[in-house]
């Protein structure tokens, strides 16, 4: 092992003892028997979250099927879904996150006959528009809290940062959409990776290809691009939804604006965090942190909504691992597709 690679996992590893120790630190405060109170007062609410999550899981895969084209027409939107799904679950369960699930993607979209530079290029550009439309919406309720959430003490303290952070993302935003758009190719990375021998290498040469596909496909098909990142933002704001019901099942009324805000904060954190499987401490410090940007600081009301998010999740990594053992069931052994 390098110096770099040692460096990187002395990294890892601060990060998840620091996260362990403000568990423990936030568990210890914890009044259990008030926390199965409340979750007892949300009582079968709690299952109204796994429609509305669903929801927004199927607008992800629509805007995923806008990608692969004429592809499309070999594998129907349920289908997809359900591959997504299990793309997913790998990601959330996998140290290698999401690499992991969008590897687990390319590989049974090959099961239906789709080759693999389609196939690539429809995962990286789904994650591409994904990624794009989260920047977005994340620039749109920074603009909300700047100008129209009204001043507090925790946003005043914190205003300059929030401007920096606003610069931050819509120069990412421009600098993204320009790659995209621009014309010009870079041949010299088209020679290097033609060379390419190592695993190492040819995956960096299938990724790069893939990116100039998505080039290819925002400027040959516009539209296509266009409505898969409308249906990408439609699944950030409806997934959002999520903060908004559990709070109010709690008896905290917030605005829209202000659920998005906590779901785009969460995520980034747990972004961090990613090398963690399940991002076990990360979500729940991040559930913390939004919290509190709300002024929700008690940690029985924090414990019970990471209970119930957990909740969500382990139901649709269940429903990944059944669509899972049905898919190996239905779909034959992989073709070899002629590139």
């Amino acid at each position: 092992m390098d110096r770099k690679s040692k460096l990187i996992l002395i990294f890892k590893y601060i990060i998840l003892i620091t996260v362990c120790i403000c568990m423990i630190q936030f568990l210890r405060k914890i009044d259990l028997k008030a926390v199965f109170v409340m979750l007892r007062e949300v009582g079968y609410g709690i299952l109204l979250i796994l429609p509305l999550t669903g929801f927004a899981y199927y607008l992800g895969t629509l805007s995923w099927q806008v990608l692969l084209g004429n592809d499309s027409k070999k594998v129907n939107s349920f289908q997809l879904f359900f591959i997504r799904q299990i793309g997913e679950m790998v990601g959330i369960l996998n140290p290698t996150s999401i690499i992991g699930g969008d590897l687990t993607k390319i590989y049974y979209l090959r099961r239906h006959e789709i080759n693999e530079r389609s196939a690539t290029n429809s995962v990286v550009s789904s994650r591409m528009t994904m990624i794009l439309s989260q920047i977005l919406l994340s620039t749109l309720v920074l603009i909300w809290l700047l100008y129209y959430a009204g001043s507090t003490v925790l946003l005043d303290g914190f205003r300059s940062l929030i401007y920096i952070a606003l610069v931050i993302l819509c120069s990412v935003q421009i600098g993204l959409f320009y790659w995209i758009y621009r014309t010009r190719y870079c041949a010299s990375l088209s020679l290097s990776n033609a060379a390419a021998t190592t695993t190492i290498g040819r995956m960096r040469s299938r990724i790069i290809q893939a990116l100039k596909d998505l080039k290819k496909t925002a400027r040959s098909d516009s539209s296509a691009f266009i409505i898969s990142f409308t249906l990408a933002l439609l699944h950030w704001i409806v997934g959002s939804l999520e903060f908004y019901v559990v709070l109010a099942f709690l008896g905290i009324d917030i605005a829209m604006m202000q659920a998005i805000l906590m779901d785009m904060g969460v995520i980034l954190i747990k972004n961090i965090g990613a090398f963690i499987p399940g991002q076990i401490g990360i979500e729940e410090f991040g559930n913390k942190i939004v919290l509190a940007a709300i002024g929700v600081q008690s940690a029985t009301i924090w414990f019970s909504i990471s209970l119930i998010r957990r909740f969500r999740q382990l139901v649709w990594i269940m429903i990944g691992c059944i669509a899972y053992f049905f898919l190996n069931l239905q779909i034959k052994p992989p073709y070899t597709v002629n590139e």
